[in-house]
């Protein structure tokens, strides 16, 4: 900005010499202040659209300063803050902070010191952010904030949503050999016809979502059937097969323990979420109230309304399915088929019922 003004400044003539300026200097002198009045409002309109513009990265208020920041800064950088003067001094130093804490302290300061937009200069190592328009009132103005010294000294561990929830099953089915009953209805339902085979394909993001919430938790359960592990890619969530309804029953409780686990929204979190492409992840990441989300918010393809309606269709067909086995034994499969019950009534999943 300076180097803009200051030939203008130049042309424009000293007060102390204005008995000595003719007319010709003394129209070439208002000449200059008149374009200097224009070159500073052209500038300041600039400034102040380019703040309220997303896609601006250059310049920023108080409250689109997040959101410009986070494209600037190392999220899981630590930084050292400088509050600078206007006479070029520094303030004070606020130490070891992080992306959101940086937001925090310079947002608050602005707003104290009113200052409506500053420039952002620099990268993820060093950033500048100053006033745009110099604050010259008062014998104070040297002592007045001038802006911030972004120094980035080290760097933060970051944590990742949702956190592993170890949920077990049913007391139950942990005892009295149980399991071994478990065991025996995945050997019937091959040894039976093909009635009681339900085919699945993960064909849309959330079905997706639903095999990639089974993957992520599936380690800590026992029971976490082989047919889903084979046959689906725990990274994508791709995958199909034709499997006994037992084994969706199971994926579908392991898959809860994720969708409806909650984690706290750090500030790595709420960041991924500010740069979603999904308008309700956005919304979250910019709620300061919400500082916990569930597995089932995760998923920046689909909504949980999504993938709650999928998780819901399959349970149903699950219930549905043991309803309608008509498989004649001795007897044991039917007392078997009665334990899916009760485990269906027993460890209904939270996400079924999870208002969105």
């Amino acid at each position: 900005m300076f180097r803009v003004i200051a030939p203008l400044l130049i042309l424009a003539p000293s007060t102390a010499l204005a008995a000595e300026n003719g007319p010709v200097e003394l129209a070439i002198g208002i000449g200059g202040m008149v374009i200097l009045s224009i070159v500073v409002l052209i500038f300041a309109n600039k400034a102040n659209e380019g703040a309220e513009d997303p896609d601006n990265m250059d310049f920023a208020d108080a409250d689109t300063l997040y959101a410009k920041l986070i494209n600037h800064l190392d999220l899981n950088g630590a930084y050292d803050v400088h509050v600078v003067r206007q006479s070029g001094n520094v303030e004070r130093t606020l130490e070891s902070l992080d992306v959101n804490e940086v937001t925090k302290q310079i947002s608050a300061t602005m707003r104290r010191a009113k200052i409506d937009v500053i420039s952002i200069r620099g990268d993820e190592n060093r950033l500048e952010l100053y006033r745009v328009m110099h604050n010259g009132r008062g014998r104070q103005e040297g002592k007045r904030i001038g802006g911030f010294d972004v120094q980035k000294v080290g760097d933060f561990d970051s944590s990742a949503l949702p956190n592993r929830v170890d949920v077990g099953l049913p007391n139950s089915l942990q005892s009295n050999g149980a399991s071994t009953e478990l065991d025996y209805v995945f050997q019937e339902a091959q040894r039976f016809g093909v009635t009681t085979v339900i085919a699945f394909s993960a064909d849309n993001e959330a079905k997706k979502a639903i095999v990639k919430a089974f993957f992520n938790v599936c380690e800590h359960f026992d029971t976490a059937p082989q047919v889903i592990l084979d046959n689906f890619d725990p990274e994508t969530g791709a995958g199909e097969v034709g499997a006994h309804y037992n084994a969706f029953i199971f994926m579908l409780i392991i898959a809860d323990a994720y969708l409806s686990g909650s984690a706290e929204l750090t500030q790595e979190l709420r960041t991924e979420f500010s740069r979603s492409n999904a308008q309700w992840q956005k919304i979250i990441a910019d709620n300061a109230e919400i500082d916990r989300v569930n597995g089932i918010m995760s998923f920046g393809d689909t909504s949980p309304a999504e993938v709650q309606k999928e998780f819901s269709l399959l349970w149903s067909m699950c219930e549905d399915f043991i309803e309608k086995d008509d498989h004649v034994g001795d007897g044991s499969f039917e007392q078997v088929r009665e334990i899916y019950k009760d485990l269906m009534k027993e460890k209904r999943p939270a996400t079924l019922d999870t208002e969105l």
